[in-house]
């Protein structure tokens, strides 16, 4: 009876570390930063393959601009640019950091670019792969202080 009880013991204590341990593999995949696949055209439909140097600014607002003319349903020429620079992000968030995620606390080298149609802006965030994406207005942050240069 005793080597019974042992035995279920055993077998609970080891359900409990299997369902621990895939809780931990679904936790780290959600701390993943919000990024897409790198691309080889500058355009959200071909992605950037194969880039070892990082995008110069301007392939980055040509790949911003035409991800917005896309998901919008817009003439890319009506997309104006107010804003695009090199920066330094406060964090692996790179300025768009997703609610209860822990993200590395370290300065991460990228861009910033705003994208403007009527007066309505865009922001657009790119860290060190050099691929921007969309931040919505909720979530942006700042980029750190004194990090503002242009290409």
């Amino acid at each position: 009876m005793r080597g019974r009880r042992f035995l279920w013991l055993l077998l609970l204590v080891l359900a409990g570390v299997v369902f621990c341990l895939a809780a931990c593999v679904s936790d780290d995949e959600a701390t993943l930063p919000e990024r897409s696949a790198p691309v080889e055209a500058v355009t959200p439909e071909a992605p950037l393959q194969g880039a070892d140097a990082p995008l110069t600014l301007q392939q980055q607002v040509d790949f911003a601009r035409a991800d917005l003319a896309r998901h919008r349903g817009l003439d890319p020429g009506s997309i104006e640019v107010a804003e695009a620079r090199r920066v330094s992000w406060r964090s692996g968030a790179i300025g768009c950091p997703k609610p209860d995620i822990f993200y590395t606390q370290a300065l991460v080298p990228g861009s910033l670019i705003v994208l403007q149609v009527g007066r309505k802006t865009f922001a657009y965030h790119a860290g060190s792969d050099g691929q921007p994406f969309h931040c919505p207005p909720d979530r942006a942050e700042s980029p750190a202080p004194g990090s503002s240069a242009s290409e």
